[in-house]
């Protein structure tokens, strides 16, 4: 796997916990906009159990529409979820794999500092070596 499509992977994990949280904001509006059938707030001195239509944003939905779009979004986020699960699998799988076999300390110093976003010091205690023993590799890869 080259580093191009690990890092698409790693952007389309943070893409799909992106879209996880939108999904999450999404079913707590629709559970807010379903207090209102919840029982009569301590503002209100009475309230009317007889309408059927929930009040958020511009748009009123019956409390069984509420309901149902919130099913609907609990699906999606589920699959989601598990499609984020695979994701993550298959990177960890990568990162173990990789790391693991990397003929030369070059290789695992760049996989380390390029890939993880690990620092100087950090990779260095990974690998065994000082800090200024990856600082000199890292200049030579450069050149």
């Amino acid at each position: 796997m080259s580093l191009d499509i690990y890092n698409s992977l790693c952007k389309e994990i943070d893409e799909l916990e992106s879209t996880i949280m939108q999904i999450r904001d999404s079913i707590e509006n629709y559970l807010k906009a379903t207090d209102a059938f919840s029982g009569p707030s301590s503002r209100l001195k009475s309230m009317d159990y007889s309408a059927d239509r929930v009040k958020g944003g511009n748009q009123k939905l019956s409390f069984a529409e509420a309901i149902t779009q919130i099913a609907n979004q609990q699906d999606i986020l589920q699959e989601q979820l598990e499609r984020l699960a695979q994701l993550k699998t298959i990177k960890h799988l990568y990162d173990k794999t990789y790391a693991n076999n990397q003929s030369t300390i070059q290789a695992r110093i760049l996989y380390y500092r390029k890939v993880k976003g690990f620092t100087q010091r950090q990779t260095a205690e990974i690998v065994g070596y000082s800090e200024r023993q990856v600082q000199r590799i890292e200049k030579s890869l450069k050149k």
